[in-house]
C-alpha cells in the first residue's frame, strides 16, 4: 500500500476510535445528570412536505425544559405550545420512554452533548437546548 494509502487508512482508525469512545460517553450519561433546566435556544427543520413550524420558531424558542429523574417536563409559559410531561422517565440511548405520560413523537432521540441536548420533536422539528446555569 503506499503513503497516502496508509496515511487514510490511519486517519480512518482514529476517525472510528474518537466515535466510539464518544458514543460510550453518551450512552453512560444518566438523566441525573441531565437534571436541571434547559432552554430552547434553536430549531431546525428536516424537509417535509408540509411544516407547521418556521426555523427559530418563536413559539418554541425560550421555552424550558425540567428534567429530573422523576420526570420531563415543559415549564408552562402563556402562548407557548410545548406541554408534554414524562413521569417516570427511561433514557435508553437515544430514546426516551416514560411510565406515564409521553415526550415527543414515538422513537424520537435525545442527545446530550455537555451543556446541550438535541431532542428530535414533532413536525419533523430538531430542538437544540441549552442548559440554564
Amino acid at each position: 500500500m503506499e503513503e497516502g494509502g496508509w496515511q487514510a487508512l490511519k486517519t480512518l482508525a482514529i476517525l472510528v476510535a474518537l466515535l466510539v469512545t464518544s458514543s460510550s460517553v453518551l450512552a453512560q450519561a444518566t438523566l441525573g445528570q441531565l437534571s436541571g433546566q434547559w432552554v430552547v435556544d434553536s430549531v431546525q427543520l428536516r424537509r417535509a412536505t408540509a411544516q407547521a413550524l418556521t426555523a427559530d420558531d418563536p413559539n418554541y424558542i425560550g421555552a424550558v425544559l425540567e428534567v429530573s429523574g422523576q420526570r420531563l417536563a415543559w415549564v408552562y409559559r402563556p402562548g407557548g405550545e410545548l406541554d408534554d410531561t414524562c413521569i417516570g422517565p427511561r433514557w435508553n440511548g437515544a430514546v426516551v420512554e416514560c411510565i406515564v405520560g409521553s415526550f415527543g413523537p414515538s422513537g424520537s432521540a435525545l442527545t446530550y452533548m455537555g451543556d446541550q441536548l438535541r431532542l428530535e420533536w414533532y413536525d419533523n422539528a430538531i430542538l437544540t437546548l441549552q442548559r440554564v446555569k
